[in-house]
């Protein structure tokens, strides 16, 4: 067998010339080379003819222009340490831009290079002619991400997604001018149909006093708003201000006094009371009738405050029986707030401040309502109280911190210190903390609940669904949790 291929073989076909293109009817291979290692990412083969190094002849100068930089090492302009000699923009800009029509129509000068044409830095400042030609596909993504960032466009994406965004831009000139920085103190009148927005008060003011004053004096006439500059319209305003106070000087407070003339004496006044009015008959249907003296309730200042104030609700009363036999009255403002204290590293002290009627109650609690200690035993009894007196529900805060305390209480207190901290051991011999006895006691109760559960249903057998089920809108259901 004949290891050589066939010279009509595809793989052995060589690759488009740069400027002819493929011959028509061929396959076309010019996109077998891949960027990476040159190695065609279909079939792993080397390309049959050997990629683009150089670009044609007619961009010699430009190759050219190229080689030089690199033999005298120049850096990139704008860098610390490089001197005007070093930069090439002197050159640079006395070339003609390479045509992309002929490098767009040869795939081996794409792959080779792709310039793309983008505002310079001193575009948006009005030199239009600053266009900067940028080899793209060089370009890393960071790099390309700053580029959008600087045409006021999208910067996320892959290089593909950002390759066509910038492709985009370049050859719609007319996004460009959404760079330029337009003037922002033209203060044009609106166009038809466009919103006026409401002038503020000071502009109105300033706008009358302009036209009083140019309907006083003639000789000076003001140009339209819309048609002036800002420079001219602050000339016009310092021109009017010049005039008015010509007009209208100021003087001091004193000065105006002293011109107003002095007061008239006192002497000069006449009592009114000492004036003497001349009778004359007055016809009696024309006299004033009497009078009706009608006597209005005078109301103080501090009734008026309380009828003003709204009637302030009474705290509820409470009262409390102790083990002792002494009641406690008390009002849900005598409540205090829910305590901060935990009881993670000290469930005895929590069994002692429980009950007032276990053996283990020593006086002593967190919770203290008239300078009484109160078993914690009662806070849901007190905070729910308390709620209902209309202040704020401090219970809701606290009640499954109180639900811990009653199972873990209970529990301590149902066995000895002994039987309990024996129980609730880990393998190293340790003490169990506040959560693992939790844990330890909810999985204890569920196989008790199960238990009771399973030999209820064995007793009753099939009137088991009979005996344990609830009505809910109306309709039975069975309950179906064992705890239940």
């Amino acid at each position: 067998m004949d290891p050589t291929l066939q010279q009509q073989h595809f793989l052995s076909l060589p690759r488009p010339d740069a400027l002819e293109g493929p011959q028509g009817g061929a396959p076309d291979t010019s996109t077998l080379a891949a960027h990476d290692f040159d190695v065609d990412t279909r079939t792993g083969f080397m390309p049959p003819q050997q990629p683009l190094l150089r670009l044609p002849e007619a961009w010699n100068v430009w190759e050219d222009v190229l080689d030089a930089a690199m033999r005298g090492r120049l850096q990139l302009g704008g860098k610390e340490g490089v001197t005007e000699e070093e930069y090439i923009a002197d050159i640079l800009s006395s070339l003609s831009p390479p045509s992309s029509s002929q490098m767009a129509s040869s795939p081996m000068v794409v792959d080779a290079t792709e310039f793309i044409a983008l505002p310079g830095p001193t575009y948006a400042e009005g030199n239009l002619e600053d266009v900067q030609h940028i080899e793209l596909l060089s370009l890393k993504k960071d790099a390309l991400s700053k580029l959008c960032k600087d045409v006021r466009l999208p910067y996320s994406g892959t290089k593909g997604v950002l390759h066509d965004r910038l492709r985009e831009y370049s050859k719609d000139r007319s996004r460009w001018t959404m760079l330029l920085s337009w003037p922002s103190n033209m203060h044009l009148e609106p166009s038809e149909g466009r919103v006026i927005k409401h002038k503020k008060q000071s502009h109105k003011r300033w706008e009358g006093i302009q036209l009083a004053d140019a309907a006083a004096s003639s000789s000076v006439t003001l140009a339209n708003a819309a048609l002036v500059t800002h420079v001219d319209k602050h000339e016009a305003t310092l021109a009017w201000a010049e005039r008015v106070e010509a007009r209208l000087p100021y003087k001091p407070r004193a000065e105006r006094l002293a011109q107003d003339g002095p007061a008239p004496p006192l002497s000069n006044l006449v009592d009114g009371s000492s004036l003497i009015l001349p009778s004359f008959p007055i016809p009696s249907s024309l006299s004033p009738p009497l009078p009706i003296s009608v006597s209005a309730p005078v109301i103080s200042s501090s009734a008026k405050a309380e009828q003003a104030e709204k009637p302030v609700k009474k705290p509820a009363m409470c009262k409390l029986m102790l083990a002792s036999g002494q009641q406690l009255i008390f009002t849900s403002a005598d409540i205090p707030p829910p305590f901060s204290a935990t009881f993670f590293n000290d469930i005895p002290n929590l069994a002692a401040m429980w009950d007032d009627h276990w053996p283990e109650w020593k006086g002593e609690s967190y919770l203290r309502i008239r300078g009484v200690a109160i078993p914690l035993v009662y806070c849901k009894e007190i905070y729910t109280a308390r709620q209902k007196g209309g202040d704020t529900a401090h219970w809701k805060s606290m009640k499954a911190r109180w639900c811990e305390w009653k199972q873990i209480a209970v529990r301590f207190h149902q066995d000895t210190p002994q039987q309990f901290w024996s129980t609730f051991l880990k393998a190293d011999g340790s003490h169990m903390d506040w959560t693992q006895i939790l844990g330890v006691m909810r999985k204890q109760k569920a196989a008790d609940d199960k238990r009771v559960a399973d030999r209820a249903r064995r007793e009753y057998g099939a009137s088991f669904p009979d005996h344990f089920a609830y009505k809910k809108n109306g309709q039975g259901s069975q309950n179906r949790d064992e705890s239940d």
